[in-house]
């Protein structure tokens, strides 16, 4: 459709039927505002409406989609009840969270550990309050399994940290390894925190004072303190200044961790089996250590799953990327590990993301995919693609990014599919949302489970009647 008008469906001929909604009192879409936060959702999606509610679809096995009616699958976008105006919602293994514009936090799904943190361990098919808390502007996760060991934290306008769930290995920050089922203060004057879903769990804070922080499981030095012992406190490690940090993920993942500091320069630390430190070597590292060669980062993430792959978005708009390469998920052509940084040739990236992992059960190692999302409004993707990952039309595996043909006018990109089968979505500026890739439980909003190798409308999601049919 042309700028300024949406496309509403096809007419009996297969032609675009677009509407203006540029016009005063002509738009009746309800746009998507925000994706989901958090890279490792399993098998559901959920988003924020422009109306300021929460839609999610896909496996509703433990009350992921929040509807109170548990099914195995909701292939269709399910409106969820919450008491107010929701700013974001973000996503873990088979339970969510939402924000409300009021600081207020409600949670469902899956609450074995007491992840939901309303004082109890039974599992929540529609929202509930998380304890008190107040002023919230952020929440992450960590877990040390597939479905369970979850562990939640939350900082609020007043730069206290709150954590709770699982606590076998110190998670939870407060000294003990005692299951938390209801938000406990762990640390004051966090800047920003971040957690990981990985078997071996731990989160990291950065603090007002630059200072950093960590905590919880640490086997393979993935704390940074310069040990292999496990902290149930946060504990200062030698880092400073960092402005975002990934964690490596996956139920089998072994949370090595990268940090970019203001100056640009990225450090890493943890497991380096497959190079994921950007070391030159596969050498574990207890303790920070700065990856050569890269002085202008902006951001990083990691794929997810044993041995990941990181990418680091520069300045200039061009990545670097490092760590396993079994599919071509590094990018530069070969099936390589890299342990060092690479250059898989993308120019003008806003973002990159690779969160999800596809699972091999005979050898029990990932096999990602990545999408960047270009200032153009274009995604490419490479990588693993048995069930249409890349998003071009076939299922083989894709060694160099490839833009995918049909996707323009993006504004935002996730990933999701925690361990077994990848998907990834695109919101458009029209406030739509596309989809593609695996879609065993409905995640991809088709209405079906079929698997989906090009990007596909979510259905339903917008006003009856706007909704592009294909």
């Amino acid at each position: 459709c042309p700028i300024g008008e949406a496309l509403r469906g096809f007419d009996a001929a297969g032609d675009p039927v677009c509407v203006d909604i540029t016009s005063a009192g002509t738009t009746t879409i309800n746009q998507v505002d925000k994706l989901w936060e958090g890279r490792y959702t399993n098998y559901s999606s959920c988003v924020v409406m422009e109306d300021k509610t929460v839609s999610c679809w896909g496996d509703d096995t433990n009350g992921e989609v929040g509807t109170g009616n548990r099914t195995d699958d909701q292939t269709l976008p399910q409106t969820v009840a919450l008491p107010g105006d929701v700013d974001s919602v973000i996503s873990n293994v088979a339970y969510n969270f939402a924000i409300l514009e009021n600081g207020h936090v409600y949670g469902w799904g899956i609450n074995a550990e007491g992840q939901i943190g309303d004082g109890t361990t039974a599992v929540k098919h529609s929202p509930v309050r998380v304890g008190t808390l107040e002023h919230i502007t952020k929440i992450d996760t960590t877990h040390s399994n597939m479905y369970t060991r979850a562990t939640s934290c939350a900082v609020d306008t007043s730069n206290d940290l709150y954590c709770w769930g699982y606590n076998g290995y110190g998670q939870v920050g407060d000294g003990t390894v005692t299951q938390a089922n209801s938000p406990v203060l762990v640390l004051s004057g966090v800047n920003d925190f971040w957690g990981g879903n990985s078997r071996y769990g731990s989160f990291c804070a950065s603090k007002t004072d630059g200072t950093t922080w960590c905590w919880g499981r640490n086997d393979y030095g993935q704390l940074g303190d310069g040990t292999t012992t496990d902290r149930h406190i946060p504990t200062q490690i030698a880092l400073t200044d960092v402005s975002t940090m990934v964690v490596e993920g996956g139920h089998v993942g072994y949370g090595s961790k990268c940090a970019v500091k203001t100056d640009g320069t990225v450090w890493c630390w943890g497991y380096n089996g497959y190079g994921q430190l950007g070391q030159g070597d596969t050498v574990q590292r207890n303790a920070p250590t700065q990856v050569a060669g890269i002085i202008t980062a902006v951001d990083v993430t990691t794929s997810g799953g044993r041995g990941a792959t990181m990418y680091v978005t520069l300045q200039d708009g061009t990545i670097r990327s490092f760590g396993k390469n079994t599919d071509g998920q590094v990018g530069d052509g070969t099936t390589t590990t890299a342990t060092s940084p690479v250059n898989p040739g993308l120019t003008s990236v806003s973002k990159v993301v690779s969160g999800g992992s596809s699972y091999d059960t005979t050898n029990r190692y990932s096999h990602p995919t990545a999408c960047a999302l270009h200032i153009d409004g274009t995604v490419s993707c490479w990588g693993y693609n048995t069930e249409g990952q890349v998003g071009n039309g076939n299922t083989t595996h894709q060694h160099t990014p490839l833009q995918i043909a049909g996707l323009n006018d993006v504004q935002d990109i996730a990933s999701a599919g925690f361990s077994h089968n990848q998907y990834f979505c695109a919101k458009k500026s029209d406030g739509r949302l596309q989809c593609w890739g695996h879609n065993g439980s409905g995640q991809l909003g088709t209405g079906d489970t079929n698997h989906r190798y090009t990007p596909q409308y979510v259905k339903t999601l917008n006003e009856a009647g706007d909704q592009p049919t294909t």
